[in-house]
């Protein structure tokens, strides 16, 4: 069982988040919102997106569907090598050099990039075997990688913001859901939200993603609702999938990985992104150099637990009571047991 506590890797950098501006732009007579979707470059939804599922055959993938989250991006940007070819390539190194445990497509990203290892922990998934890796090594990973939603300070209302802002920015995101029972890791393709209220944050209406469990390649639809007061969880955005009525829980986290370029970035520290999302005024993000940048979601907490459906800690008779959509005030659990 891991602890509930926060923790930077070493020379980690924190990022935190200045709002300067969030205007709510409604022009006069506009009463009805219509609904749109965004893509991310290269995919729409018959075409584009990777969907790496699990094995019904072997218990060998249990615990993997961060890997598969990360085969499915590391295929769609590029990072691939003369021996892995496909997203279903890449998740069968992992498969075989990999322990089956949980982790996140973090860890299984800069493994394949760098060549660098997690520290191993209990109820970890760590390299078991030499021999693979490192597949890019003169590659910077930090200015390649994304991160928002595991530092305690991240303001959970911004965690479909920082999604959008990813795909606009054509970085590949992998988002992590948990409930009272499971942590898992979907891939991100698409958003959609409402075009009347261009700067609220509340705007979202869901994604559109691929999961490992559900056992066939598709482009599912899964709807989010920002939940200010619950009878157990409050301020986070709940999720549920179309298809499937047992899947219901809440964002805790995205991580995100830009497409691999031939050249470097020329300049100096993180790579910049700008904010996209239509009506948001300003960000602006500042390390602990003051080194000024646009909006980057990027720090380097370590997460507590790992992601994948299996048990995770809860507080003791804690039962997570659910009536639709209405949920009363209660204990704030987004931040609690997975970053």
């Amino acid at each position: 069982m891991m602890p509930n506590v926060f923790r930077h890797g070493a020379g980690g950098l924190r990022i935190q988040i200045l709002i300067l501006g969030l205007l709510v732009f409604c022009p006069p007579g506009l009463t009805f919102a219509t609904v749109e979707s965004f893509f991310i470059e290269g995919v729409n939804p018959s075409s584009g997106w990777r969907d790496v599922n699990k094995s019904d055959t072997d218990d060998d993938d249990d615990l993997l569907c961060w890997a598969a989250a990360a085969s499915n991006i590391l295929d769609w940007g590029n990072w691939r090598t003369g021996s892995y070819q496909t997203a279903e390539s890449m998740f069968e190194c992992f498969k075989y050099y990999w322990t089956d445990q949980g982790s996140w497509p973090r860890y299984a990203w800069d493994w394949w990039i760098t060549g660098n290892q997690p520290e191993e922990r209990d109820g970890w998934a760590h390299v078991e075997f030499s021999g693979a890796g490192g597949y890019f090594r003169s590659i910077n990973f930090s200015s390649f990688f994304s991160q928002w939603g595991l530092d305690p300070s991240d303001p959970a209302i911004l965690d479909m913001v920082a999604v959008e802002s990813c795909l606009r920015n054509g970085v590949g995101v992998a988002v992590a859901v948990r409930n009272m029972g499971w942590a898992h890791a979907l891939t991100i393709w698409g958003v959609e939200y409402q075009t009347d209220f261009n700067a609220n944050p509340y705007r979202y209406e869901g994604f559109w993603a691929t999961d490992s469990d559900d056992k066939q390649a598709r482009l599912a639809h899964f709807r989010v609702e920002y939940v200010t007061e619950g009878t157990f969880i409050r301020d986070i955005w709940w999720v549920t999938r179309d298809d499937d009525p047992d899947f219901q829980g809440w964002i805790i986290g995205m991580q995100g990985l830009r497409p691999w370029q031939p050249q470097p970035y020329p300049g100096s520290g993180h790579i910049p992104l700008r904010i996209l999302v239509p009506g948001i005024d300003v960000y602006e993000v500042f390390s602990s150099f003051q080194d000024y940048q646009l909006f980057y979601a990027v720090n380097y907490t370590d997460p507590v637990i790992p992601l994948d459906p299996q048990p995770v800690p809860e507080p003791s008779g804690l039962l997570l009571g659910l009536a639709g959509t209405s949920l009363a005030a209660g204990l704030r659990l987004r931040r609690l047991a997975l970053g």
